[in-house]
């Protein structure tokens, strides 16, 4: 019998062998004397005795007997020579009793190496076992500033709180968050047994199915990445409750959202429409196309009255009930809580009704738009942010920085005391591009001008922002783009103070979020929408050229100024000029777009410093209240 095992074994080692070599691979055990070569311990704790997990044992201390394995732990040897029979004889002691002993190993970098007992670990790895005793040595090297080092780091904080040395990411902040979603965040949460025997029983089960629906490993995440995705999408404390089968299918559904994990460009970014019709056979030529009805739900998460970006929004499904008339019924849902569970619950309370399309027109809403789209997969999901990394969730927004360029030029050309006014409220990566882009506008018309930064979402403001900007000698100021209908003011878009202390307008950039959501319909309508990749997590983030952005002037702006800033419209519509185009520097003179280059997308939607002649700074998470630091730090699944 032990023979026989040792055969299958023998075959699995030798196929491990010759596919690591056909990578260009190493196909022995890894050895712990090379994989810390040149690294710096810091110390050496002894752990005592304990389970460790098998698949994180890795290899052996020294090279002696690292050659008598494949890198699965699998045998080489033939089954002759003294090694298979030891081996073998291992095996019948495991089928008729168990093997029970501790083996030795060191613990580095949160994987396993062996010192005494690597037939053990071959023996129990061949069945499948998910744990060995063991005798272990932590081997803790120096802190670096590697993503490597940073998370193991996290990992010895993590292990200080729960003793659980079975779980494993490969994203930093991934341990707190585990901590966080399922609610044991203090050692004494972990000092009650049933608690901690409810985390490894259910984590140990995921794995296990995790581990059978990627058996050929072509998902190239930890089962721990899986994991925290899967309870923070479907819930943690009630997965006692699932069946196998259940669990199972949840994974299924769950299962493009991991692709996205380890994709080295999970992002789609699309700049411009594709209005593109989908393909139609050869006597589908022949007959017309029939327009869908549509159900479409908008999801906000303040209210209409009250909240200036709503209202916008708002706007937009009143433009397009009026532009698909008959063919298309739209309701607005207000105050939904942001939340992920709540949200959650109440999107697909609202997916029951029928919708085919729901638009969560929220940044703060994407967490709960996601785990309700993985729960209700034939409704379409969108939710109104950018630089997410979802498939089950498409993403839209606006260049708007096109739009702030253009009226920071307008501020550049109309000061007469050099200051200009720029009050922002959500310190967010597409707020500080806006910031930016305006200021360049502004430096472009006028060199000498500067741009006073302020925000209204502090807080503690220890002046009001128009207050303090008149007193610094603003005479232009830049504010939000619309009016709110609670709080009606002309204090909207850029405005000059007038010395009588009156307001005159001068222009205002526009979200045409009606023709964004136009735009998006007839993508369905027509089957363009299907014309996307599949693999990518899709982003549309349209500019002036597709309509979505504009800005529109007051009678006060003179001709010849408009006339300048059109001829500048034309040319950001066509990309003749781009906004963040260098020499570009930042506050401290730093070059952050060299001459002649353009500013990756990239870097714009993830934008966190100011140009040179912005005089203000971007608060910290801490600095604001809590409805901006969620859309500063959105929950991100």
């Amino acid at each position: 019998m032990s023979r026989e095992e040792y055969e299958r074994a023998l075959k699995l080692g030798r196929r491990a062998f010759a596919e690591a070599q056909s990578k260009g691979k190493s196909p022995y055990l890894r050895v712990l004397e090379d994989d810390k070569a040149g690294i710096d311990v810091d110390s050496e704790v002894s752990l005592g005795t304990m389970d460790i997990p098998l698949e994180r044992i890795v290899g052996t201390s020294a090279h002696g007997r690292s050659k008598s394995f494949a890198h699965n732990f699998m045998p080489i040897l033939p089954y002759g020579t003294e090694f298979g029979m030891k081996w073998s004889s291992l095996c019948d002691h495991h089928l008729e009793e168990g093997i029970r002993h501790a083996i030795q190993v060191y613990e580095y970098m949160n994987y396993y190496y062996v010192v005494e007992g690597n037939k053990r670990v071959s023996v129990l790895k061949y069945f499948g076992a998910a744990s060995v005793p063991a005798h272990v040595t932590r081997i803790i090297p120096r802190r670096t500033n590697t993503k490597e080092s940073r998370i193991y780091y996290e990992f010895l904080k993590f292990y200080k709180v729960c003793q659980v040395n079975y779980i494993w990411f490969s994203q930093e902040g991934s341990y707190d968050l585990l901590l966080q979603t399922i609610g044991m965040e203090k050692e004494e949460d972990w000092q009650d047994k049933e608690a901690a025997s409810f985390f490894r029983s259910n984590y140990y089960e995921f794995r296990s199915i995790f581990k059978e629906q990627n058996k050929a490993e072509s998902l190239e995440i930890t089962t721990g990445d899986a994991f925290l995705k899967y309870i923070m999408v479907f819930g943690y404390k009630d997965m006692y409750q699932k069946s196998r089968e259940e669990v199972a299918r949840e994974l299924e559904q769950l299962w493009p959202e991991l692709e996205l994990l380890v994709a080295e460009d999970p992002i789609g970014l699309q700049t411009q429409p594709d209005e593109t019709p989908a393909k139609r056979s050869f006597w589908g030529l022949f007959v017309p196309a029939v327009q869908k009805d549509l159900k479409v739900a908008f999801v906000h998460a303040d209210s209409i009255e009250k909240s200036s970006w709503t209202y916008a929004h708002e706007l937009g499904r009143t433009y397009l009930q009026d532009t698909f008339a008959d063919h298309i019924e739209t309701v607005s849902y207000e105050n939904v809580p942001t939340d992920p569970e709540t949200g959650c619950e109440k999107l697909c309370e609202i997916a029951e009704e029928g919708y085919d399309v729901i638009f969560t027109t929220s940044q703060r809403l994407i967490a709960a738009c996601l785990k309700a789209a993985i729960r209700c997969p034939e409704v379409k999901f969108l939710n109104c942010s950018v630089h997410v990394p979802y498939q089950s969730v498409r993403t839209y927004f606006g260049r708007m920085f096109e739009a702030k360029m253009l009226i920071g030029a307008i501020a550049g050309a109309m000061t007469e005391t050099d200051s200009i006014g720029y009050i922002a409220d959500y310190p967010t990566a597409s707020t500080i591009a806006s910031i930016n882009a305006f200021a360049l506008g502004a430096q472009m018309m006028n060199p000498r001008a500067k741009v006073y930064l302020e925000w209204t979402a502090l807080k503690k403001p220890q002046e009001h922002p128009t207050d303090k900007l008149k007193r610094m000698g603003a005479d232009i100021l830049s504010n939000q783009d619309m009016i709110t209908p609670y709080y009606a003011s002309k204090q909207f878009g850029v405005y000059q103070l007038m010395k009588d202390g009156t307001v005159r307008n001068i222009a205002m950039p526009v979200w045409n979020w009606g023709v964004f959501y136009k735009k998006l319909i007839q993508s369905l309508q027509s089957g363009s929408w299907d014309n996307e990749p599949s693999v990518k997590a899709i982003n549309y983030w349209w500019g002036m050229a597709a309509g979505v952005i504009d800005v529109v002037y007051s009678q006060a702006l003179p001709d010849r100024t408009k006339h300048l800033v059109e001829a500048l419209k034309r040319a950001i519509k066509e990309e003749s000029m781009m906004v963040f185009e260098g020499v570009i520097h930042n506050q401290d003179g730093e070059v952050m777009v060299p001459e002649g280059r353009i500013l990756e997308t990239e870097k714009i939607v993830t934008m966190d410093w100011l140009v040179e002649n912005v005089v203000g700074r971007i608060p910290g998470i801490d600095e604001v209240t809590a409805e901006a630091a969620s859309a500063m730090n959105p929950i991100i699944i």
